[in-house]
């Protein structure tokens, strides 16, 4: 049986490669509003409430909140070890960018449309860096 990967040509800001299993979310994550000591999401209206974003290619819209708010929210799931793997997102903005770059978590831009939509289906993603290609795996072939 064959694996289905999906490449695409990317804008990131990584100094290694990195792959984690694919945490999807229509709404932007406030890293402020995740504990850092478990990595759950802990936004009362979040529909992503209680999971965990350790380890994890966190795909999101955008950024949300302040850069204080960005900045230190993720910087404290850091410190912890409790970091997504990398950040994938649709519509960045200077605030999500610089703190993903600060905290030394990949973060992926210029994804398309149609590879984002993908990414709703779950699997897993892998960076490399160098290549600047991020390769969505389908989900299940990860175990094949």
């Amino acid at each position: 049986m064959s694996v289905k990967s999906y490449i695409q040509k990317v804008k990131a800001a990584c100094n290694r490669d990195t792959e984690g299993e694919v945490l999807f979310s229509e709404r932007s994550v406030n890293f402020y509003l995740v504990d850092p000591l478990t990595s759950e999401i802990l936004e009362d209206d979040h529909p992503l409430k209680g999971v965990k974003v350790k380890g994890k290619a966190l795909v999101i819209p955008s950024g949300k909140g302040s850069s204080v708010v960005q900045l230190d929210g993720l910087y404290q799931l850091l410190t912890h070890d409790n970091q997504p793997s990398m950040i994938v997102v649709r519509d960045p903005d200077p605030v999500i960018v610089s703190a993903a770059i600060i905290c030394d978590v990949p973060i992926v831009t210029g994804v398309s449309d149609e590879f984002m939509s993908l990414t709703k289906r779950g699997g897993s993603l892998d960076l490399n860096c160098q290549r600047k290609e991020l390769t969505l795996i389908e989900p299940g072939a990860e175990n094949k």
